[in-house]
């Protein structure tokens, strides 16, 4: 029985462990193009809710706590951004000033007024012209503000499957109000952008959801 020649075994599977290498890097790149591309894993994704209360101030006016829930629902950090306004467009008609958001994360508060005709009226918060003008913009990240540079910026970001509560107190006088949201992302642009609008009636009718619970991470 002859000897392996193990100097010449070497010599065959050098060049075939590299081949191996270079077929699984290969299909590791094209696994990680799949799940970024197809399964959309480096995008963001957000979940945004909310829960509030009322109780009695003085004569009609109420003290309300609002309290926004956030979820992050993608598979990459998210960042809200840092530096105001957070997200603005170029416009000189005056109406262009209901797209303009000072903050990453702002809470925008309307009265729905009492003299809207059924027929007439739209929830249209941009287009009706029936609308109040909006309360003045709420920062839900004031506790996250630190100076940088001698410049006030936003620190706040959010972990995969991570949940805040963010709030904020107001007084309200009784009646209907529509709230409106806002998300923006670090990079400030159309594809880190989510709002939600809310319906708050103050005071808060007797038995209704106070509390929202944010989902699970895994």
């Amino acid at each position: 029985m002859s000897e392996i020649d193990w100097d010449l075994v070497s010599k065959i599977a050098a060049p075939l462990k590299d081949y191996v290498t270079s077929f699984g890097i290969l299909i590791g790149g094209v696994w990680a193009l799949f799940r970024f591309r197809i399964w959309r894993e480096k995008e963001t994704a957000l979940s945004i809710d909310l829960a509030y209360d009322t109780v009695k101030y003085k004569h009609d006016d109420m003290l309300t706590f609002i309290d926004v829930h956030l979820h992050n629902k993608g598979k990459v950090q998210l960042r809200a951004r840092a530096v105001e306004p957070a997200y603005d467009i170029d416009c000189a008609d005056v109406s262009c000033a209901e797209h303009r958001y000072e903050y990453g994360l702002g809470l925008k508060i309307r009265r729905v007024p009492g003299n809207l005709k059924a027929v007439d009226f739209k929830a249209d918060w941009f287009g009706n012209s029936g609308w109040r003008e909006a309360e003045q913009e709420v920062n839900l990240l004031q506790g996250y503000v630190k100076c940088v540079d001698r410049k006030l910026q936003t620190d706040f970001w959010m972990e995969p499957g991570e949940s805040y509560s963010l709030a904020a107190s107001l007084v309200l006088i009784e009646g209907t109000y529509i709230a409106l949201v806002t998300f923006i992302g670090a990079s400030g642009k159309i594809d880190e952008f989510w709002q939600r609008f809310f319906l708050i009636q103050v005071p808060r009718p007797h038995g209704s959801k106070i509390h929202v619970t944010c989902p699970k991470s895994d």
